[in-house]
């Protein structure tokens, strides 16, 4: 079970068995041997886009200078491709300095299941098919390249 004080960086890597690329900068990884994608996402952005329960993944309003968008564009461009996406819902530290969010604490437990990705004018939204238990994401198998879903 994961430790509710360890740090996200740690539950990417330990828990998921999916290192984020830099610790202070990703918003997101891939494991490597499932090719499952794992980002981060903020629980104050969940959305009801066309009646269709979603969070935001990327928008053009994000700092622009952030070193982690080329890499969170990646990785909406990897859910474009079919890529089983899963979202680990953090808590914003509502006392943080405007225009720099940090987490207060991320859920452990249950991943947001992604099925798809909606176009928007203000951003890409991560449709949210369902939750699953953090723990069942292991006993996924890679699928093969060329096969979507």
């Amino acid at each position: 079970m994961p430790d509710p004080q360890q740090s996200i960086s740690t539950f990417f890597n330990q828990t998921l068995r999916a290192p984020l690329h830099n610790n202070r900068w990703s918003w997101g990884a891939v494991h490597p041997e499932t090719g499952q994608l794992f980002l981060r996402v903020w629980d104050d952005e969940r959305h009801s886009v066309r009646g269709v329960p979603c969070v935001i993944v990327h928008t053009d309003t994000w700092k622009s200078a952030s070193t982690g968008r080329p890499e969170r564009a990646r990785h909406v461009e990897l859910m474009r491709n079919g890529t089983q996406a899963y979202g680990v819902v953090c808590f914003p530290d509502e006392t943080a300095s405007r225009g720099h969010r940090t987490i207060r604490r991320f859920e452990t437990q249950t991943l947001l299941r992604f099925s798809g990705v909606i176009d928007r004018q203000e951003g890409v939204y991560a449709v949210i098919a369902g939750t699953v238990p953090t723990q069942a994401v292991h006993h996924r198998v890679r699928i093969p390249a060329g096969i979507l879903r």
